[in-house]
């Protein structure tokens, strides 16, 4: 099993993950397309029999369980989480990033607290249809609306690595909610802006 989740992770999960921010945040029609990919990756290596084809009327094996079972992000989670970080480290620490890099994110996006009068520049520069789609506008977004940040434990802001196991484990716990055969809407935050 070890080394069927390597080859996952290999050859699944590190595409997945490659350039997240930049197509993330795309329409919600391809992101459900490299979900549907994502999870019949998922069904190829896990133990035992599971049907990824439909056949004689049979639905393909339920996969949420087994991102539950291996802590596998999905798609979605996997560009919150990189969202998440590219934000903190935006905010908290931009010396360690480009300036360039740095320079992304206006200084007058929303952060917790905002109301539409301080950010009534950002408004005006950002939500127009060539940004709408992008990190730049959406996750500023996201950022305000999961409450991940304020759950996490001061420890966790201590370090990157500590930060981005705790913003895991919270993406993760949202990924698992409900009904343990279904997905539903609950367990992806990105689906509040990628539409």
């Amino acid at each position: 099993l070890t080394a069927r989740l390597q080859i996952y992770h290999s050859f699944v999960q590190s595409h997945l993950n490659f350039c997240s921010l930049v197509w993330g945040f795309s329409a919600k029609s391809n992101i459900d397309t490299l979900f549907r990919k994502q999870k019949k990756g998922l069904r190829a290596v896990v133990p035992g029999f599971i049907n990824y084809r439909y056949r004689d009327g049979e639905i393909p094996g339920h996969t949420k369980p087994h991102f539950a079972d291996f802590g596998i992000l999905t798609i979605h989670g996997i560009v919150a989480l990189n969202a998440f970080l590219f934000l903190r480290k935006v905010r908290h620490f931009p010396s360690e990033i480009p300036k360039s890099v740095a320079s992304t994110l206006s200084k007058d996006s929303p952060i917790p607290g905002s109301t539409h009068v301080s950010c009534e520049n950002w408004l005006k520069s950002y939500d127009n249809h060539f940004y709408r789609r992008s990190l730049f506008f959406k996750g500023p977004l996201l950022f305000l609306s999961c409450d991940i940040e304020d759950s996490l434990p001061p420890v966790s802001f201590l370090t990157t690595k500590s930060h981005k196991n705790h913003v895991k484990g919270n993406l993760l716990k949202i990924q698992n909610e409900g009904e343990p055969t279904e997905w539903q809407s609950c367990n992806i935050p990105l689906y509040k802006f990628i539409t």
